[in-house]
């Protein structure tokens, strides 16, 4: 009996993420350190190319399709918000499972994951923090379930996720992951007693360092010979 083939793909849209997008130069294909200037802010894969991973397969049964594109670097974009300056990138990470009547359980897992990656700020600005957001798509119907699982809080679940928060910029590691699962029961006479579908997809992923200015040495003088003057102004008038 066929497979059934389902492809996931979504257009993502970055426009309410993006105040200008740039295309970056790319990572070598190989694992020697790559630095990426961001604005006023780096990020630097450990590993090179070889810092990111994406994958999807059937992880029980026969009735599934998926989809990954192991390549950050295809559709990388440098992003510059108010505040903050990162990276966006379609990680094109798709499964289905169930609609073909195979009896069953059937299960696709799939997923992108970041090691060795780190953020700095270049001179005269500090890092204040990494958002993280990710979007995508989850259905499941009938005996059929979607999971998805980010790193960060979720802002609203449905037939389109999006996820949104801080992360750690001293951890280099971080993931993001769905199952989805269906079973078909086969009944008498080739009746259906139980059956369901599901599909999910990560869509688009944005990474935004957050830095601030670091005032300059006269800047840090100039405040402190006011507090001066504010002290000596008070001990005067309690004298």
């Amino acid at each position: 009996m066929k497979k059934h083939l389902t492809k996931l793909m979504t257009t993502a849209s970055l426009g309410l993420l993006a105040s200008s997008l740039a295309t970056a130069a790319a990572c070598p294909p190989n694992s020697d350190p790559c630095t990426v200037d961001l604005g006023n802010a780096t990020v630097t894969f450990g590993q090179g190319s070889g810092s990111y991973f994406a994958d999807a397969a059937l992880n029980m049964g026969s009735d599934g399709s998926y989809s990954a594109v192991p390549d950050l670097f295809s559709t990388f974009s440098i992003v510059h918000q108010s505040g903050g300056d990162g990276f966006t990138f379609l990680p094109q990470v798709s499964g289905a499972v169930g609609g073909s009547g195979m009896n069953g359980f059937h299960e696709v897992v799939g997923y992108f994951r970041f090691i060795d990656m780190t953020f700095a700020a270049k001179p005269g600005y500090q890092l204040d923090g990494v958002q993280m957001s990710v979007t995508g798509t989850q259905n499941f119907f009938g005996d059929a379930s979607a999971t998805v699982t980010v790193p960060v809080a979720a802002i609203s679940n449905g037939s389109n996720f999006s996820f949104s928060g801080p992360i750690d910029a001293s951890n280099a590691f971080l993931q993001a992951e769905f199952v989805v699962n269906a079973s078909y029961l086969e009944g008498p006479n080739g009746t259906a007693l139980s059956y369901g579908t599901a599909s999910a997809s990560f869509d688009s992923a944005t990474f935004v360092a957050r830095v601030s200015a670091v005032p300059e040495p006269s800047h840090w003088a100039m405040l402190g010979l006011g507090a001066g003057l504010i002290l000596l102004r008070s001990r005067q008038q309690a004298a």
